[in-house]
């Protein structure tokens, strides 16, 4: 499973740039005037900035490999979370198989991928959710080198957690359907751009 389109809105928009800049350039490239000249800077810019868009949008694509579907969930607790997504008809993706570039230093390395599993991902809403259920140091090694990467790759995911469920030692599926729901605006906002007006 990939993306639901092969390109991007970003980078289609880059390519458009790109191709409008080399017929501004075709069509006047050989006409010095000042009007020409300066349609000429235009039309470099316009290929410059085409040019960045589409590479920094590159390397934020990661491949997302679909797993088979099984319902074997890791702990009771996820399986709630997956039942509260078939209530509401959200489609997941259990334990998607997810290919980023490794970094050296600080660069990408194209030719060594790590590969991530987590444990949904919302094609609706192009988002990853992990439940963090577990305590311990090694839990929490391992899933601080999780947000890394995701973070690292501009992955966009929510986490949830127990106090995200449960109020007064109970499962609270009302607190489950709020919580969730608030995390899900905020990364909507934050992909928007307006999260801060909206946290004022």
């Amino acid at each position: 499973m990939k993306f639901q389109y092969r390109l991007s809105t970003k980078q289609i928009q880059s390519i458009i740039l790109i191709i409008l800049s080399f017929i501004i350039y075709y069509i006047l490239r050989f006409h010095f005037e000042s009007a020409g000249l300066v349609l000429l800077y235009v039309a470099l810019i316009m290929f410059a900035f085409g040019v960045t868009n589409l590479f920094d949008e590159c390397m934020k694509r990661y491949k997302i490999l679909r797993a088979k579907d099984t319902e074997d969930y890791d702990s009771p607790t996820e399986e709630i979370v997956a039942d509260y997504f078939k209530r509401k008809n959200v489609k997941f993706y259990l334990h998607p198989k997810v290919k980023v570039p490794t970094k050296i230093w600080r660069f990408n390395n194209p030719f060594k991928k790590r590969t991530l599993k987590p444990d949904f991902f919302l094609p609706q809403y192009n988002a990853f959710v992990e439940y963090w259920g577990n305590n311990g140091e090694d839990y929490e090694r391992k899933r601080k080198l999780k947000e890394k990467a995701y973070n690292e790759n501009d992955i966009e995911f929510i986490s949830l957690s127990k106090r995200d469920l449960i109020y007064n030692g109970k499962l609270d599926r009302n607190r489950l359907d709020w919580n969730f729901t608030q995390k899900l605006l905020d990364l909507i906002r934050e992909r928007e751009g307006n999260n801060l007006e909206w946290k004022k």
